[in-house]
């Protein structure tokens, strides 16, 4: 299994859409991508620090948020 950090940056509120909620647009936060036994690609999402992660798919990420560079 992989994984790397990175910044994300919301470029559309989810607000509660797949479980993600408290994400502003505009705003960076911590991501990681992971890649999973069956190799498919998702994510882990900390809307504040030291809060518990949030996990999505790849597809659901892309769709909010986009990596910063």
């Amino acid at each position: 299994m992989s994984k790397e950090m990175l910044v994300a940056i919301c470029t559309t509120e989810p607000r509660g859409d797949k479980g993600l909620e408290g994400y502003q647009r505009g705003d960076r936060y911590m991501a990681e991508k992971r890649e999973g036994p069956d190799h498919r690609s998702y994510f882990r999402l900390w809307p504040t620090p030291g809060a518990d992660y949030e996990t999505c798919s790849s597809r659901t990420f892309h769709q909010y948020f986009m990596v910063a560079l």
